[in-house]
């Protein structure tokens, strides 16, 4: 069920509609915690939900604030390529935020 958990995340994290809305709702603890599985296949799927999450400007502050950059951070262990890229595209979306660089 976990698995089937993010990967529903991370389809609706690509709806930009959806993204303000479910990062306000606390979406990123949520991600955070179902990063520490371990399971490939979830991470997989959380660094993609960060990673659609982390492209709206909106959501910067908030997901950092939520210890989003934290669970990226984390992320960086996996062995698996696909989620290291979705990893790096996260981070590099919310360090162009000048309010997450000078925190």
């Amino acid at each position: 069920h976990k698995h089937q958990i993010a990967g529903l995340l991370a389809n609706l994290s690509e709806n930009v509609e959806n993204q303000v809305r479910i990062v306000d709702l606390g979406i990123t603890a949520v991600l955070r915690k179902l990063a520490q599985i371990g399971n490939e296949d979830i991470q997989q799927d959380c660094s993609r939900a960060l990673a659609n999450l982390s492209s709206n400007e909106k959501s910067h502050y908030t997901i950092y604030k939520q210890d989003g950059l934290n669970a990226l951070m984390a992320l960086t262990k996996s062995s698996n390529e696909t989620c290291l890229e979705f990893v790096s595209m996260a981070i590099r979306f919310l360090v162009s935020n000048a309010e997450i660089r000078s925190a």
